[in-house]
């Protein structure tokens, strides 16, 4: 085998891995566990990537919405709230606050480049405190549509399945 083709089969088996391996982690108080939100409000996702990608927030941000939307929630958004997280989600009518950060890095040399790609969700229920966070970090890429759609699916499960249980 030449050095081309062994070079290609341990790229195809890395990324195979990283996408079968890449899964969302959650960490969540008991004030949220099987609490079962009807309405959640999305609120800012800042945007962390190194790289110009100025729709990398928004993009991440329009796909959770449809993830959390197709698993029966109703979705509100509000970019932006100086009121406090209770009265924001009481004036909304909603039960759950989902706001976060994306973070994506390149590195490398000349030859091999490489992406780290992070995406947090904090969640607030309605007594306004820290009540979870949610992560997945991956080699895939912001810029890349189905990339997204994935890792947002991900992390619409891993919240979803948390706060449904019973």
């Amino acid at each position: 085998m030449n050095v081309k083709a062994l070079r290609f089969l341990c790229s195809a088996a890395i990324a195979f891995q990283s996408l079968v391996c890449a899964g969302a982690e959650i960490t969540i108080k008991e004030e949220l566990k099987g609490s079962a939100p009807k309405t959640i409000i999305l609120g800012n996702i800042e945007n962390r990537v190194m790289d110009f990608n100025p729709f990398a927030a928004k993009n991440v941000y329009d796909a959770l919405a449809f993830e959390f939307f197709s698993r029966g929630y109703n979705v509100k958004r509000v970019s932006s709230s100086n009121a406090p997280i209770p009265e924001l989600l009481a004036s909304q009518n909603a039960e759950l606050l989902i706001t976060g950060s994306i973070f994506e890095a390149r590195f490398g040399d000349a030859i091999e480049d490489r992406i780290s790609t992070a995406v947090t969700l904090h969640l607030f229920g309605k007594s306004g405190n820290a009540g979870g966070s949610c992560r997945i970090i991956t080699d895939e890429t912001l810029t890349d549509a189905r990339a997204v759609r994935r890792l947002a699916s991900k992390l619409a499960d891993a919240v979803h399945n948390v706060v449904r249980m019973r």
